[in-house]
């Protein structure tokens, strides 16, 4: 008796793990569908920007990289003198830049609420 509730048990577990990989085969094949849809839309934007003669893949790489580094120094709150010597120079006269235009944006502010006073 004990031989057939221990079969039993172990046909039940059998179950189970074939009902958890049929999961994840359906969990596999939406990721996979999913990336195959991502490399589709990659290939048709990277078409239309080579179709494009006015855009070269030197011009699009080099605004890949501008941005990149754009969005990598608006993540940096403080920029201390070690990760100023890390970025590019173009990058670091960007910073400059930014930080100017803050610096008149704020008393331009701090002007206007004095004169609504």
């Amino acid at each position: 008796m004990n031989l057939k509730k221990h079969i039993e048990l172990l046909k039940a577990e059998v179950q189970a793990i074939r009902e958890e990989l049929k999961y994840i085969h359906y969990k596999l094949s939406e990721l996979e569908f999913a990336r195959k849809a991502r490399e589709d839309a990659d290939r048709e934007s990277l078409d239309s920007f080579r179709s494009n003669k006015s855009v070269s893949m030197d011009d699009l790489a080099i605004d890949w990289l501008f941005e990149q580094s754009i969005e990598k120094a608006k993540g940096l709150k403080r920029y201390s003198p070690e990760v100023l010597e890390k970025l590019p120079y173009w990058v670091r006269e960007l910073l400059k830049i930014i930080e100017e235009v803050k610096s008149c944006k704020r008393r331009e502010e701090a002007r206007k609420r004095a004169s609504d006073f």
